[in-house]
């Protein structure tokens, strides 16, 4: 599973980032996801190797505008370059996405080419089917409805044994493309082999959890018992966070860290970066250095600080991998 940063800044864009947009690519496909769509994602999808006409989901995890105000220029964008030719799409949010979306193309006389599916989450925790994967949507805690998805692609098929074939008397051949694949064969001597009884026990895929904003990471211990990665919000440093007091809403670093080790996560990666975190170092002032050093005191693990354009890939293994895309405009 590929994952894409467009944007990683928090309620406003900065010169460096973008208010939030993430791009999943499932295994093995090239039809791909995007979760949350904040104002300027179609502007950032100008860089990565991504298709509008191959997007098929968007799944938005709440609807402060930080999330959702980059929809109505993708949604049109998208009619514009791939019209029918596109395939359908499927957006998923909590309850007031359709009307939004709907106001929108009335209001705006925004004609989409393509057919729309609308799905709203009406209560959580609740499971979708989405492209043969299990998606669960888990809320959050935050000062409007929000919404985590915990990604479960479907397990790796078994390999076939090849040497237990060979002793049944089967010669190697296409037979053995059928065999791979479950299937009940008949031999040349009228003999019936079922290839389930020649595969070894199919593996789980590894698991992704992309959590909406939340103030309360400790509620999602249950759902990261089986995950490998965990991507997360981390808006603010623990002193930060004191000295501004108030109901926040956000997540702070330590807190996110603290989590994903009682989990034992393999990996993290934090996202949605308060404005107030510069890219350098400037006496005086906050970095995302500081929200770097927080974590990693606390957490045990892989620890990355999303940037705009990095993307990582989930190994078959569960292990991450990083690379960034170079901007085409530099």
């Amino acid at each position: 599973m590929k994952i894409t940063f467009l944007g990683t800044s928090a309620g406003v864009p900065t010169k460096h980032r973008n208010v939030t947009a993430i791009a999943v690519q499932p295994n093995q496909q090239s039809n791909w996801w995007l979760i949350d769509c904040g104002e300027g994602t179609q502007h950032q999808l100008l860089h990565p190797p991504f298709s509008l006409s191959r997007l098929t989901t968007i799944f938005l995890t709440h609807l402060h505008g930080d999330h959702c105000y980059g929809l109505p220029g993708l949604l049109a964008t998208r009619a514009l370059q791939g019209g029918s030719q596109s395939l359908p799409l499927t957006v998923i949010g909590p309850s007031g996405v359709k009307p939004l979306i709907e106001s929108i193309c009335q209001h705006t006389q925004l004609y989409l080419n393509y057919p729309l599916n609308i799905i709203e989450v009406t209560s959580a925790p609740n499971r979708l089917t989405i492209d043969q994967h299990q998606i669960e949507v888990v809320p959050m805690e935050h000062n409007i409805t929000s919404y985590g998805y915990l990604i479960s692609p479907p397990d790796f098929p078994g390999h076939l044994n090849a040497a237990k074939a060979k002793a049944l008397g089967i010669a190697p051949g296409p037979i053995y493309q059928q065999l791979k694949q479950g299937k009940r064969v008949t031999l040349d001597d009228g003999r019936e082999i079922d290839g389930n009884h020649l595969l070894s026990p199919a593996a789980p895929a590894p698991k992704v959890f992309i959590a909406g904003d939340n103030g309360n990471p400790q509620q999602l211990l249950p759902w990261l018992e089986s995950a490998s990665l965990l991507v997360h919000e981390a808006t603010l440093t623990e002193p930060e966070r004191q000295r501004l007091a108030g109901n926040i809403h956000h997540s702070t670093a330590a807190a996110v860290a603290k989590v994903a080790n009682q989990a034992k996560l393999d990996n993290l990666i934090l996202t949605h970066f308060s404005a107030r975190y510069g890219e350098t170092a400037r006496q005086g002032k906050l970095t995302i250095d500081d929200i770097h050093q927080e974590a990693s005191e606390y957490f045990q693990g892989q620890l990355y600080l999303a940037a705009d354009w990095q993307q990582y890939t989930l190994t078959l293994k569960g292990e991450l991998q990083q690379a960034h895309i170079q901007p085409k405009n530099q």
